[in-house]
């Protein structure tokens, strides 16, 4: 999963992949960090990264994030939809996720060519099955979540470019 954020002034970019062994890597502005991560309860994680153990607590509204790791408080502002759009108009094979939800089936992968309706990925929101489709024929030129991964709105999910 990759997004984009601000804190104070300050454009961070955030890619998180779940690893096979389960725990994550996080790239966050170029450097790299591995931990894993224990859900306590909503909103709640126990993170475990280099040997020491982080309490951290979130929330969210609208495009504000908030985060308060061992007591310390940061405020995280969503890049803007539009800006999201605008930067990646005139590549036409962009697919987003309409809402928040759950990767759940990737059915392709990077290099794939597809055409025009074929289902690339299934998302879960709100206990609903989303289908992913191709908008024109091409091939996937980049696929940004796996299977497992939890989505944004607006979140960039796969490009495919024309034949």
């Amino acid at each position: 999963m990759q997004l984009s954020y601000s804190h104070n002034g300050e454009k961070i970019t955030l890619r998180l992949d779940k690893q096979a062994d389960g725990s994550y890597s996080a790239i966050i502005n170029d450097e790299t960090f591995h931990f894993q991560a224990t859900q306590l309860r909503q909103g709640t994680w126990l993170i475990d990264l280099n040997g020491q153990r982080h309490t951290v607590h979130t929330a969210q509204e609208g495009d504000q994030r908030y985060a308060q790791v061992d007591g310390v408080q940061y405020q995280l502002e969503k890049a803007s939809r539009r800006r999201r759009n605008n930067q990646s108009a005139g590549s036409g094979g962009d697919l987003t996720s309409e809402m928040p939800g759950q990767v759940i089936d990737v059915r392709v992968a990077e290099g794939d060519t597809v055409s025009s309706g074929d289902v690339l990925l299934v998302l879960e929101a709100m206990k609903m099955e989303i289908r992913i489709t191709a908008p024109q024929d091409g091939t996937v030129t980049k696929l940004m979540v796996a299977q497992g991964d939890i989505v944004e709105r607006g979140q960039t999910l796969a490009e495919v470019s024309e034949k």
